[in-house]
């Protein structure tokens, strides 16, 4: 790397480990210098033949012609041996074991006084196996004072590989060349400009050592002009062909050279790929990813370019980024691509499962989907009825509910109005959109199911493409929080969902088995019948997991955890807990809705052991759960979060935004999360000392449960309403089941008390709390005697608690005791 010298002197600044390596140049017959374009091989090769006694030579290759190389390289040989010269060319470039044989016996014959070293710049370019067959047969066979040193860009050959490895040939490899902290350090400060550590670590992590980088970096630190030389020294020699492949791999951001053949990106070959890209400042190779991608010194260089060239000039650079990421699954970005040159059959002509949709579908992104439903034209729209009933789920996501009622039905016109449509596709696309229609209309249950007959009605086929991957109770843990929605009709709701649940199963090819008896169960558990419902909760298991509905089986799971805490087992209780965490499955891509799904899960199980530490970070804090959770299960995330700041004690925060949650769960009617925001509210009243307004409060949360007869929400939450439930006790209307909340909550209480116990003793590795005492003093090394004046109990008590902690440990003396604590 050249160094400013305020002389005018050309200093290259070589760093240790490259000039270690330079330095053993003369004693190798052939070397190879190996690194991607802009790492300083040339500079490399100039520093050695400044540094080093003997004559250098360099043959610059210029094109992939063999024989002009060869030609070149026998003029330079001539000047030494012009006799061998000719002999050479009568020759020519070699292209059989015979040819390779009598060349290498010429050059071995040639005899010099001085040493020479011939310097081939860009060898790949010629690179075949025949003169590499002849430069190998040389390492280690020469004995004659030439020495051949080889600057490529690549090692394409097995044969150089095999030399280096025998070690018969020198390797000078890109790790050589890369900069360290301390290099870049020292290359600052002889060009004048001192850095710190921090500084230093921060151009690394630029550049990641790359030497063009670090001097485009030094440049811009003296003066703004980094864009500019990239522009005029760099990107301005290209040609526009060149160009164009750097702006789309800066669009796709990474690719490998199997994508690209198999892609059909370029139209080069394999070999030309390999050139261009090892051959390009720009590029970089990613060794751990085993991709290409432009380098981060030239990124914002090449958005600007992009964003200041016209449409026209880069459609076809965005129609091939689009073609890529579409063949990623890569939808949305796909779809960005396409949009933004007006390509919208290319938008509604694709034909993603919804699944491949359903993880982008984020409030940041809901302005793009809108303007690509909006925006469209009529032409386009038509004949692409797989898409736009995509885009009604779409809709649904962002609850876009005026929309969803004009959208389906100016797409039921399109396909009743398509002459060029058979009766059986006319049939199978109407069906399609009325099982969509249904599925938006989750939480009117009569009208999802009168949809659900008539998708059957028209579909000659399963549907089951539409929704089938994606969680069928959006994340949700509770098929009763999403599907209750009118008051005082949890049964009636019910039924109505296990009639609508076989034709959607007809239709789905099974998806969400098992929802309607966990939704029964969930009715039951309610209403204290915990027997009844962990028998449903199984039934619900079996169901699910017959079809692998994670979703399903996880919700029941939830319900057999929250059963536990009545019955006090504390094993069965975290036995259920665990398996609430996502295990090592396959999502097809929706991996952070699973998770969220488990955490959810997990969330709610925590808040209703008041265990406040446990609940996910993500779920105490407003703007990440809207992040994170789609709108249809926001308002059970606020169940959890609510809850979370009334165990933080931060009353005033949450009456701040209890107008908010409600408003939430008014979205769709769910009447299970008003019932718990509603005791939230009396029970942050009550903490500030309002409590005729938490008394009053209360009541409406009675209100709401009380015709189901559903005390849970009330029992869980028992020991901080206490006080105020007793208030309606006298209440004629309010009186049985007040008392029927009593009667649940002292049995459900010892029960959690009970696994609490347990789960202290477990986490004092089973050891009382006496026990450990003893214990910890023990492996402080006092003794028993000591121990006991330390408690005030007998010295043999303190013997027979020894015995005993010894046993539960699995132990024989106090040395392992003391391993143990200092381990744990």
């Amino acid at each position: 790397m050249k160094i400013n010298d305020p002389n005018g002197e050309n200093i290259i600044y070589i760093n240790e480990r490259l000039r270690n390596k330079i330095d053993k140049i003369p004693l190798y017959d052939i070397t190879v210098i190996d690194a991607p374009a802009g790492y300083g091989k040339t500079e490399a090769a100039s520093f050695f033949s400044k540094e080093h006694k003997g004559e250098v030579r360099t043959i610059s290759v210029l094109s992939s012609s063999t024989e002009i190389f060869f030609y070149d390289l026998c003029d330079a040989l001539g000047l030494y041996d012009s006799g061998a010269s000719v002999l050479l060319k009568s020759i020519g470039f070699p292209k059989n074991d015979g040819q390779i044989a009598k060349i290498r016996e010429i050059i071995k014959n040639i005899r010099l006084q001085d040493e020479l070293f011939i310097v081939i710049d860009n060898y790949h370019l010629v690179s075949c196996d025949e003169f590499n067959t002849l430069i190998s047969s040389l390492a280690g066979n020469m004995n004659n004072k030439i020495h051949f040193i080889m600057i490529m860009s690549y090692i394409d050959s097995q044969i150089v590989r095999n030399g280096v490895e025998s070690g018969n040939i020198l390797y000078i490899g890109k790790e050589c060349f890369v900069f360290t902290q301390d290099d870049i350090c020292e290359y600052y400060r002889l060009n004048g400009s001192d850095i710190d550590e921090e500084e230093s670590n921060a151009i690394y992590g630029l550049t990641k050592g790359f030497v063009t980088s670090i001097e485009l970096s030094l440049l811009q630190q003296k003066v703004d002009i980094k864009d500019k030389i990239i522009k005029n020294i760099l990107w301005d020699r290209l040609s526009d062909k060149t160009k164009e492949r750097l702006m789309l791999l800066f669009i796709i951001d990474s690719v490998s050279i199997k994508e690209i053949m198999d892609f059909k990106i370029s139209l080069m070959t394999e070999k030309e790929l390999l050139l261009f890209m090892n051959t390009s400042y720009f590029i970089e190779y990613d060794t751990g990813k085993c991709r290409y991608c432009i380098r981060d010194i030239f990124k914002d260089f090449l958005k600007e370019v992009i964003t200041d060239t016209e449409k026209e000039s880069k459609r076809g650079i965005l129609e091939k980024a689009g073609a890529v990421f579409i063949k990623r699954d890569d939808f949305f970005v796909a779809y960005k691509c396409f949009y933004e040159i007006d390509e919208w059959e290319k938008i509604y002509g694709s034909k993603p499962e919804f699944h491949k949709i359903y993880p982008v579908l984020k409030a940041e992104n809901k302005d793009f989907f809108m303007k690509i439903i909006k925006e469209c034209p009529k032409e386009a729209r038509k004949k692409n009825y797989y898409f736009t009933t995509l885009m009604c789920l779409v809709l649904f996501f962002y609850n876009e509910r005026n929309y969803l009622i004009q959208y389906p039905m100016e797409i039921v016109y399109d396909i009743e109005e398509d002459n060029e449509l058979n009766d059986m596709d006319k049939a199978n696309y109407l069906g399609n959109l009325y099982f969509v229609k249904g599925y938006t209309e989750f939480n009117n249950i009569e009208i999802m199911n009168g949809f659900y007959r008539q998708a059957l009605d028209y579909s000659y086929f399963p549907v089951n493409g539409v929704t089938s991957k994606i969680p069928f109770n959006f994340s949700c843990p509770s098929i009763l929080h999403l599907y209750h929605t009118e008051e005082e009709k949890a049964d009636e709701e019910l039924t109505k969902l296990v009639e609508c649940m076989p034709y959607y199963y007809e239709l789905s090819g099974g998806h969400g088995k098992g929802a309607d008896a966990l939704m029964k169960a969930e009715i039951l558990f309610n209403r204290g019948e915990f027997d009844a419902a962990a028998i449903l909760c199984h039934k619900s298991l079996y169901m699910s997991d017959s079809r692998e509905q994670y979703s399903i089986s996880v919700g029941a799971k939830l319900l057999l955890t929250r059963i536990c805490l009545n019955n006090g087992k504390y094993d069965d209780f975290k036995q259920n807990y665990d398996s609430l965490s996502v295990k090592n499955m396959d999502f097809n891509g929706l991996d952070h809705e699973y998770i969220v799904l488990s955490e959810l899960a997990k969330g709610f199980a925590d808040i209703t052991t008041d265990n406040a530490k446990s609940v996910s970070k993500w779920l105490t804090d407003w703007e990440t759960v809207e992040n994170n959770v789609n709108i249809m299960c926001m308002s059970y995330a606020d169940i959890i979060y609510g809850k979370w700041l009334l165990l933080t004690e931060q009353y005033t925060r949450f009456l701040g935004i209890s107008g908010e949650l409600l408003g939430v769960a008014s979205i769709f009617s769910n009447e299970m999360p008003k019932i718990y925001l509603y005791i939230y509210i009396a029970i942050a009243n009550n903490m500030l000392g309002n409590k005729d307004k938490a008394v009053r409060i209360l009541g409406t949360a009675l209100d709401i449960a009380l015709a189901n007869s559903f005390v849970m929400p009330f029992v869980e939450n028992y020991t901080h309403i206490s006080e105020i439930v007793t208030s309606y006790g006298m209440d004629m209307k309010y009186r049985d089941f007040v008392k029927k909340i009593a009667g649940v909550a002292a049995k459900y209480g010892a029960g959690v008390r009970s696994i609490l116990k347990n789960a202290k003793n477990k986490d004092n590795f089973g050891l009382t709390a006496r026990e450990l005492e003893v214990a910890k003093l023990a492996a402080g090394r006092l003794s028993n005697k000591e121990i006991a004046g330390e408690l005030f109990i007998a010295e043999s008590t303190v013997k027979s608690t020894m015995k005993t902690i010894f046993n539960k440990l699995d132990i024989s003396k106090r040395q392992d005791l003391m391993n143990f604590f200092k381990e744990k």
